[in-house]
């Protein structure tokens, strides 16, 4: 048996995407039969035990919390097995915790299977100089991460030429594409409560599935202006955290009137699989286009709702060949909008595009295909 042990900078129920991505990960290994360990930060150090043990012991990513958690593994049966989810914002110390990646090549050094998950690898170098030393010191350690790791995968095709060069050339890196987050619920009596509640003189329901970050709001804003002074006959569903602060931000900017715009704020899973099943159409502009590092997206694909997205630097050339979503320009938010009211207008290619996105979805990113992956890696001894 093999010992697994997922490093991760944030776990629930606090945190975000990657935090997710953690926990389903976790729970489909151990659902494999697989011994399963995530250790993650916490103040109070409390241990979850059942099909996952959750170990949060991380505390603040510190020496002093490394070392705590170097005498714990010592102690943890063998072989293990340890998977280091890395994004370098999760992980503190203002994007540039440098111990940390000391820590994880010394446990590669004590004997550990070190595996490195990148869901984003470093800043580009624009901005402030600060953004960009700090662009200099992330470079710095990746490759002290992947110095003596056995493995390494990216969530998008387009981090493989960028991690490369800072990687050992005999280091193995693949592409692993994210899974949705979110299961997807059946309850049409709740969806369609749900659907006369928003929409109750019949409208037409356009989403977004996000964070609402500045990169993505300054690309959604105007797309949803053009949008709504196209289609009256449309009200807006905002899903995910932050979103009632969009919501309130375009009431008071006069870009639509309250009773046509809703946010559901953080939901529990279930019903925010709920409300996803009610948009005839989501938008989801990401700055740098789409990728397969794009959770929300997958989402959206999981259950098969027409999408339009924005194509940029990070957009895989698969997308153009699967033509599961619609795809625009990435700074072109006229373009989107007009793209998403040809499919309010065209209900029979709004169904054909939602059944490709659910058919390619499970074909090629659902978690099974992530674990199955995993799974096939030699057993270490």
């Amino acid at each position: 048996m093999t010992f697994w042990h997922l490093i991760t900078g944030e776990y629930p129920p606090h945190c975000g995407g990657v935090g997710d991505y953690t926990a389903q990960l976790a729970r489909a290994l151990a659902g494999m039969g697989e011994s399963v360990t995530v250790w993650c930060p916490s103040s109070g150090g409390a241990v979850e035990e059942g099909p996952v043990r959750v170990l949060r012991e991380l505390g603040r990513l510190g020496w002093s919390d490394l070392r705590r958690v170097d005498r714990l593994l010592d102690g943890e049966p063998q072989p293990r097995r340890l998977m280091v989810q890395w994004v370098p914002h999760a992980f503190g110390k203002r994007a540039v915790n440098w111990p940390v990646c000391r820590w994880i090549r010394h446990r590669a050094r004590q004997g550990d299977r070190v595996e490195i998950m990148i869901h984003e690898a470093f800043l580009d170098f624009s901005g402030s100089w600060k953004k960009r030393l700090a662009a200099f010191v992330q470079r710095l350690m990746l490759r002290e991460l992947l110095a003596e790791a056995k493995a390494a995968w990216v969530s998008t095709a387009a981090w493989l030429p960028l991690v490369r060069p800072y990687a050992p050339r005999d280091l193995s890196i693949e592409w692993l594409p994210v899974p949705s987050n979110i299961l997807v619920s059946h309850d049409p009596k709740e969806t369609n409560h749900l659907r006369q509640t928003l929409a109750p003189r019949g409208e037409l329901i356009v989403g977004h599935f996000g964070t609402y970050g500045g990169h993505t709001v300054e690309l959604l804003w105007p797309c949803l202006e053009h949008l709504c002074r196209k289609r009256p006959d449309v009200v807006l569903l905002l899903l995910g955290w932050q979103s009632e602060l969009f919501r309130q931000r375009l009431i008071q900017e006069g870009i639509v009137e309250p009773h046509r715009i809703h946010a559901s704020g953080r939901l529990e899973d279930r019903l925010l699989s709920i409300h996803l099943g009610v948009c005839d159409v989501m938008v989801q502009p990401y700055a740098g286009g789409i990728s397969t590092r794009n959770a929300s997206l997958m989402a959206c694909l999981a259950h098969g709702r027409p999408v339009v997205a924005s194509r940029g630097w990070l957009t895989e050339l698969l997308w153009d060949e699967l033509q599961a979503v619609e795809l625009t320009e990435e700074h072109d938010v006229v373009g989107m909008a007009e793209t998403a009211c040809q499919l309010l207008s065209d209900s029979a290619r709004r169904q054909k595009l939602g059944e490709k996105a659910q058919a390619v979805y499970e074909a090629r990113f659902s978690l099974r295909h992530t674990v199955n992956r995993l799974l096939a890696v030699p057993t270490p001894v």
